[in-house]
């Protein structure tokens, strides 16, 4: 039988423990990629998001999130904020995910990875007190006083509304109790508002026993704007492998509409100005 000598033997002892070591990097790299924890951000809008008794964040995005997400091999973790402190979050990489409309803020292709597909859509309408006069076109609002979220960019639509050329005067407010009570009380033609944002307002006038107020906003009347479409929106400061988990994600959003689990995204477009279709 033929000796092995020192120094053979201590080169296949090399090449043992380094195939295990690349046997275990992967081992552990295939079980981050099966379920990595992705940080989804949200905005504060009951009851579309909102944190639930037991400090979780729940509503019904959450819950289209939690099942496209599953289905893709993720787990994930939720946080809500101000919608202008959630995109600024996002941007610096705090989040790493969230579902929101269009906005300016959000244009940044360097820092922002954002979704061509929407994944569904938010009603917005446009209130006014009862007795308004009924908004058909985008240049019936010319020259009025409409009350604004703070921080939404509804879409794109925020850019119409600052065009100085449009007269558009515009109230931000921080709240949708608050949207609600300025357009009753005062000198305000519309209120710009998701139907969960007036919905969510209602009950906050209902819960504070301002049933006046409350009863005043259920006699607004509605112009059903726009279904606005939502993007999934990707921080590649918190993602290097951004692509990789949008790809994942819409995938799974495809797989889910085709078994019926998630309804397919029906758009409808805002109204342009009188004879313009947009």
């Amino acid at each position: 039988m033929k000796a092995i000598s020192g120094t053979s033997f201590k080169a296949r002892l090399a090449v043992v423990i380094l195939s295990l070591i690349a046997q275990t990097v992967q081992a552990e790299s295939s079980t981050v990629d099966a379920s990595p924890n992705l940080i989804l951000g949200g905005p504060v809008f009951p009851t579309g998001w909102m944190y639930l008794d037991n400090g979780s964040v729940g509503g019904q995005r959450p819950e289209f999130f939690d099942k496209v997400a599953r289905h893709a091999g993720f787990s994930w973790q939720g946080q809500l904020f101000p919608a202008k402190r959630l995109m600024s979050n996002l941007l610096q990489g705090h989040v790493e995910i969230t579902m929101l409309v269009q906005n300016p803020l959000l244009d940044q292709p360097n820092l922002i990875l954002s979704g061509e597909e929407a994944i569904y859509t938010e009603n917005l309408n446009i209130y006014g007190k009862s007795g308004s006069a009924p908004v058909r076109y985008r240049s019936d609002l010319m020259g009025k006083k409409i009350v604004v979220m703070r921080g939404y960019g509804y879409g794109g639509f925020k850019r119409w509304l600052d065009d100085p050329d449009n007269r558009v005067q515009q109230f931000e407010v921080d709240s949708f109790q608050q949207a609600i009570s300025v357009l009753i009380e005062r000198q305000q033609d519309y209120a710009l508002l998701y139907d969960l944002n007036l919905e969510a307002g209602l009950k906050a006038l209902s819960k504070d026993g301002d049933h006046a107020a409350s009863k005043q906003a259920k006699q607004f009347t509605v112009t059903k704007w726009a279904k606005v479409p939502v993007y999934f929106h990707l921080s590649k400061r918190a993602l290097p492998d951004a692509q990789a988990v949008l790809d994942k994600l819409m995938n799974s959003v495809h797989e889910l509409q085709d078994e019926g689990v998630l309804p397919l995204v029906e758009l409808q477009e805002m109204p342009g100005d009188q004879g313009t279709l947009n």
